[in-house]
């Protein structure tokens, strides 16, 4: 965790995207690794999480067989100083899913995370995660009184995620063991902000880490458009919307002095109208429509997102920024597309020039 907040701030610090991706050459140049990797090892999920789309992926397979990731890996693990095994998808689908963390291991990636909604932990994984250092699991968790959480999250199931997540804390208990810090990834809705001793009570119990809030991503094949609609925290008056900040901002001091802590982006720190809608929301959600965010993106000269197929994107939001399939392309071929896109992005000449991806930020409480 120190060593991602290390870097973050580093890049950050730098504030132009002309002197970021001078530094981020170097790297390149001097074998420092820089990479980012998200990868999704299959395209399912075993929830329906209200605020997300659980329609099917168009794929020719439901998962990443093994060798195939670990071609991938062999292939971009020189480079990559963090691991995301999931991006949009439930990791412990994926048969075997232990031995891809494993792996990712023994290639020497300095930060090997994934990110799950808890219910299909058990003690085999939680053995892996420990014997192999495993550096972090994020848990998706929305919903800390049972019945908020089963309405947000349908399909899984509140006690047993609950005792999964005992299952991890005792073990990194029983052998003294720092790893895997746990990040619980929370959405701001108002049954979360509404349940803050709640969710107090869980960070101290199971050893959560860091809890990020997140703002969410609205688009058009939501589970439940309704429902999200109902559960958006902006649409509140502004005295209400400070006394929910509040109610976060004092949270953080009581967990701070446990050496734990809370994620909450700027935008929501910085808001400055009393209200607004899903349709003027595009300050605070990503992908929403808004003029001229950003002109220039360094993003590309870090970060790759891989789905279970292997096709590998650039780019999180522009279709240009995929430069093939690291399965069955030339690694030459795909560096010179890699390269041709950076350079458009740097020029602010990608096609989505709306995305937040590179201006997004958050703080640290």
């Amino acid at each position: 965790m120190q060593s991602l907040k290390l870097w973050k701030n580093l890049y950050d610090k730098l504030g132009n995207d002309y002197l970021r991706s001078t530094a981020l050459t170097a790297a390149d140049v001097l074998g420092i690794k820089k990479d980012i990797i998200r990868l999704d090892t299959n395209c399912r999920c075993n929830i329906r999480c209200i605020m997300c789309n659980s329609k099917p992926y168009k794929s020719q397979t439901p998962y990443m067989e093994f060798r195939d990731y670990k071609k991938i890996i062999d292939l971009y693990s020189p480079t990559t100083r963090m691991l995301y095994l999931s991006c949009a998808f439930e990791p412990l689908i994926t048969p075997d899913f232990p031995e891809y963390l494993k792996y990712a291991k023994t290639k020497g990636i300095p930060h090997v995370s994934f990110c799950t909604n808890g219910l299909l932990l058990n003690e085999s994984l939680v053995k892996t995660l420990i014997e192999y250092g495993i550096d972090e699991m994020i848990l998706s968790f929305n919903g800390f009184c049972k019945k908020d959480y089963h309405r947000i999250m349908p399909g899984s199931d509140f006690d047993k995620v609950c005792r999964n997540l005992k299952l991890l804390s005792d073990a990194k208990l029983k052998y003294h063991s720092e790893k895997p810090k746990i990040r619980m990834n929370t959405m701001l809705l108002k049954s979360n902000l509404s349940h803050m001793n709640d969710m107090y009570k869980m960070i101290q119990h199971f050893d959560i880490d860091l809890v990020q809030f997140r703002t969410l991503m609205l688009h058009e094949d939501l589970n439940n458009p309704d429902e999200v609609q109902n559960e958006l925290p902006e649409n509140q008056s502004f005295m209400e919307y400070k006394k929910m900040l509040n109610s976060i901002k004092s949270t953080a001091n009581r967990l701070r002095r446990n050496g734990k802590k809370i994620i909450l982006p700027d935008s929501v720190l910085n808001r400055q109208t009393p209200a607004f809608s899903m349709e003027a929301a595009a300050e605070f959600h990503p992908g929403q429509k808004a003029e001229n965010i950003k002109k220039h993106c360094s993003v590309p000269f870090f970060s790759y997102w891989i789905d279970c197929e292997g096709n590998v994107k650039v780019c999180g939001y522009d279709e240009k920024g995929l430069i093939g399939n690291a399965l069955t392309d030339s690694p030459v071929l795909m560096n010179q597309k890699k390269y041709h896109f950076r350079k458009q992005a740097l020029r602010g000449k990608c096609a989505n020039q709306n995305c937040t991806i590179n201006v997004d930020k958050s703080r640290i409480l």
